[in-house]
């Protein structure tokens, strides 16, 4: 079996790359809107779900405390509501305003804009195959499921 360390590191540090540039490429873009990249998630799953103030943290990967500092910025920028549950006093619901709704549209124009310039001179053939060797190393990464990958 041939050695591909070398090769896999490249592979991760790729990805680390492309996905710092990404980042940093929206994150300049949104900056125009005062906003950032993780207030656009945010009011993003507010437009979409219906869920608590802990599960969108949860879905975010964030502290229950994290996400009401996002909350009140955005809640100061009026781009969001809180309004108190009316069957549990102790809960607000989160609710999206038009000037939110507003600016999360054109964040969307924006990560869209970027997305496709990201691929832009790709065609099918290419994103076939993108997507055939993501989808390659995901099913290798699910066989771990329940084994230490760590182990000797």
């Amino acid at each position: 079996m041939e050695d591909n360390s070398q090769q896999i590191n490249d592979v991760f540090a790729n990805f680390r790359r492309i996905g710092i540039a990404y980042r940093n490429a929206a994150s300049r873009q949104l900056n125009d809107m005062h906003i950032t990249h993780e207030q656009c998630a945010l009011l993003y799953l507010i437009e979409q779900s219906d869920m608590t103030q802990k599960e969108i943290a949860q879905k975010l990967k964030i502290s229950e405390a994290t996400l009401s500092g996002r909350v009140k910025r955005l809640e100061k920028m009026h781009y969001i509501e809180r309004v108190q549950d009316q069957n549990d006093k102790r809960k607000y619901d989160l609710f999206i305003t038009p000037s939110g709704k507003k600016a999360l549209d054109e964040a969307k124009s924006i990560v869209d804009r970027l997305s496709k310039q990201c691929f832009e001179g790709f065609d099918d053939q290419d994103f076939a195959l993108l997507m055939s060797l993501f989808q390659r190393v995901y099913k290798n990464l699910e066989k771990m499921k329940g084994e230490n990958a760590c182990s000797d």
